[in-house]
């Protein structure tokens, strides 16, 4: 009876039965699913493994682990590197609390003294050139290792010049997610040229050797069109299965390397999308970015606007560039133009691609960084301030907490 509560009172009975379900936080499988939708990011796995004991045994068990990563597929941005002439490679954390790594955490490579520079960043590896011991370094951050790779006896004599280079995982793990590849081989690509044409060497840390020359070898052009000319500010960017490098030559040609193929081929800038005498003066910057469903995208910094040409093939297997779209950057940033220095460099920079293929921007007067992708024009302002001219975004699943 409603509101009876004296003696005499039925009592409701809990009752269980033997085949009831566990709760769904008990259920093994369950909690599995739940925990797998955590943001990958640093904080996430050691905080919900403070929970309790089942948690902590189930978040720590390397199946688990391989799920959440095949689960999220991409890395988070967690900052950028930079090196300076003392041999330093420094980093500036990119995350906000409590997901911001500590600088000293991923700073402690020491190469001595003399030049050292970041070449690439790729798949949670960086490749240092050092010059003074005339070899190369690939590190990895996030466990300190790192290998040292002598520099090919070519570069070395000078008879092919070049210092641009990246640094690829090698897993042939099917359905292999970049980003925690610490225990899994790696590929060194490196590109040069001659009079005679490009040239590229691999280096394999399975085989431990440098493999054979891979050469392209160009028609002479007296006009010096191409030749010779791969700017030291050219940056490389990884789209699918290709690295490519632009500018080179005067006319902002790309280079593309493949890593399946192993072959180099040059593709030739949008017709009027590049000035080399703008680029020189840094008024003008060109990028190669992964295009809206498949292929690539050249993209033209300058000033204020990236300019967008998408590759398209004609069905008879060529391919030409489509002018797709001009971003103004200013008015998606709410950027004023009269709060950077006019005529002397471009206002924004281009530090490369994060892995959910955002354009990362630096603002040359006030360091401070913008993610942006050309395709959703959905935009973030990171609290980082890089000052520094060479930095390079880094991406890595980091589970080690604060």
């Amino acid at each position: 009876m409603q509101g009876n509560h004296g003696q005499g009172a039925v009592r409701p009975m809990r009752m269980t039965c033997q085949g009831a379900p566990a709760p769904p936080l008990e259920d093994g499988n369950i909690l599995s699913m739940i925990l797998l939708r955590l943001p990958p990011l640093p904080s996430s796995l050691p905080r919900a493994s403070l929970v309790c004991k089942p948690w902590r045994r189930l978040i720590t068990d390397p199946r688990f682990h391989r799920r959440f990563l095949a689960h999220h597929k991409k890395a988070p941005l967690l900052g950028f590197f930079f090196s300076d002439y003392g041999g330093r490679i420094g980093f500036r954390p990119a995350q906000d609390p409590p997901n911001r790594i500590p600088a000293e955490r991923l700073s402690s490579l020491q190469l001595g003294v003399g030049i050292t520079i970041i070449l690439g960043c790729h798949h949670g590896r960086l490749l240092v050139l050092n010059f003074r011991e005339q070899h190369f370094v690939v590190w990895d951050p996030i466990t300190g290792d790192h290998h040292h790779v002598d520099i090919p006896q070519m570069l070395k004599e000078n008879k092919i010049l070049g210092r641009h280079g990246v640094v690829v995982c090698a897993s042939r793990e099917e359905n292999h997610v970049h980003g925690a590849c610490h225990a899994e081989p790696f590929q060194v690509v490196l590109i040069g040229c001659n009079k005679e044409g490009v040239f590229a060497f691999v280096y394999s840390s399975e085989a431990g050797t440098w493999g054979n020359l891979i050469s392209l070898l160009l028609p002479p052009q007296p006009d010096m069109a191409f030749h010779l000319i791969v700017p030291v500010d050219c940056r490389s960017s990884l789209v699918g299965n290709s690295v490519y490098w632009v500018p080179v030559g005067m006319m902002g040609a790309a280079l593309e390397f493949n890593l399946h193929s192993q072959t180099i081929a040059i593709i030739d800038a949008p017709p009027n999308a590049f000035n080399f005498n703008a680029f020189m003066e840094q008024r003008l910057q060109p990028f190669i970015v992964p295009a809206d469903g498949g292929g690539i995208s050249f993209i033209v910094l300058a000033g204020f606007s990236v300019h967008v040409w998408k590759r398209v093939s004609n069905g008879d297997g060529d391919a030409g560039w489509v002018f797709k779209n001009t971003v103004e950057l200013s008015s998606l940033l709410s950027l004023k133009p009269r709060d950077h220095r006019i005529n002397t460099q471009e206002p924004l920079k281009i530090l490369g691609l994060d892995e959910d293929d955002n354009v990362i921007f630096r603002s040359s007067n006030t360091g401070v960084i913008y993610m942006v992708h050309l395709e959703t024009l959905q935009f973030k302002v990171l609290s980082v301030n890089m000052n520094d001219s060479e930095a390079y975004p880094f991406s890595s699943f980091y589970t080690g907490g604060k």
